[in-house]
């Protein structure tokens, strides 16, 4: 028996080739290369700065912040021991200080006129009970009681009137003095309220500009690292590109046959022959005008294409050999042919779809490399 492509024992044979357009068939083979030359490219990472990194401004602020309680603390300090003071009792040795120290001498002065002028009035008293002959008698005995008497408690309201004046006009002051420490201390108090605000105000105004000066930084940033995607992945927006021109483009094919004297055509070259009839006439109807019922390939086509075992095998009765897939694996995955055949539309069409299924992992696995 003969062998599939071999013939018979007839006297003619003939052969045939399907050839893809020139341009086509570059663009497929540059397509290849480019995507070999971007599975095989190093990895390049970013050297430039994701995010961006805080102004001197919000360090600034961030600063004054910090000090915010050294800005207060010492009029809160201050308005303590002003409340201290402001509560404080009244004790003798504090109304003491408050009491006038001249009052003791101003009043021993009078105290002292007092008694001259009772010395005096005590030396006229005698003259007089002398001349009346009355000296030494009991009337002028009680006359001098009486007037040393009237001497003695003068002396005593003089001192007792003038330091009763001096510890009431102490004890005013003091209570003055303590509500002017309670008012002090209510001062220093809004005194420290103050200089937080200030402080607090001054530091969000710096942590505010340094804010905004940092999301222009971080904007500047995210151009700087886009300009680094859109560089990085030049080459694989081509291929993709690529990919899809020639994937898209209606394009026709052209056949060649040959014959010569010698046996019948054998079973592969008939299957070539059909084959090549087939191609020429799908080329001619690639445009999308001419298609309907567009859908896109369901699941991953490479899952697809691994799950099918590819085998060299031969035609029954052919003893050359060939590597394929088989139809009926082509109509399970797929959902083309009828099981017996592959039509060459749908050979051509999973290779390009695996091909571009390819790119577009290897796209990812770069950008995930590099995020």
């Amino acid at each position: 028996m003969g062998s599939l492509f071999g013939g018979g024992k007839k006297t003619s044979s003939q052969s045939q080739s399907t050839q893809l357009p020139s341009w086509l068939s570059g663009a497929s083979k540059k397509a290849v290369n480019m995507a070999e030359n971007i599975a095989d490219r190093p990895y390049q990472g970013y050297s430039g700065d994701r995010v961006a990194n805080a102004t001197n401004n919000e360090q600034a602020g961030w600063q004054v912040a910090n000090g915010i309680t050294g800005s207060y603390q010492p009029y809160l300090t201050q308005a303590a021991d002003a409340l201290g003071n402001a509560n404080q009792n009244l004790t003798g040795a504090d109304i003491s200080s408050y009491m006038n120290p001249y009052t003791q001498n101003v009043t021993d002065v009078a105290a002292n006129k007092m008694s001259d002028q009772f010395a005096q009035q005590q030396n006229a008293r005698d003259e007089n009970a002398a001349q009346s002959g009355a000296f030494g008698g009991l009337r002028s005995e009680l006359g001098d009681q009486y007037a040393n008497k009237q001497y003695l408690d003068a002396i005593g309201n003089l001192y007792t009137q003038n330091m009763g004046n001096a510890y009431n006009s102490a004890v005013n002051n003091w209570q003055a003095d303590r509500a002017n420490q309670s008012a002090l201390a209510g001062q220093y108090g809004n005194m420290a309220s103050n200089a937080a605000g200030l402080t607090s105000n001054a530091a969000n105004t710096l942590m505010g500009a340094g804010q905004e000066q940092r999301g222009i930084n971080q904007a500047q940033a995210d151009a700087n690292y886009q300009n680094f995607l859109d560089q990085r992945n030049w080459g694989t927006n081509n291929l993709n590109t690529l990919l899809g021109a020639v994937s898209s483009v209606p394009h026709g094919q052209t056949t060649t046959s040959t014959a010569t004297q010698g046996s019948d055509p054998s079973t592969g070259q008939k299957i070539a022959s059909g084959i090549g009839t087939v191609a020429s006439i799908a080329g001619m109807f690639s445009s999308k005008d001419y298609k309907t019922d567009k859908q896109p390939v369901e699941g991953s086509v490479l899952a697809k294409l691994a799950s099918m075992p590819v085998d060299t095998w031969r035609y029954k009765g052919d003893s050359e050999r060939h590597v394929g897939p088989y139809a009926e694996d082509m109509q399970e995955h797929f959902g083309v042919g009828n099981g017996k055949q592959i039509p060459i539309i749908d050979a051509i069409g999973t290779q390009y779809a695996g091909l571009k299924e390819a790119a577009q992992r290897i796209k990812k696995l770069e950008d995930k490399a590099h995020a």
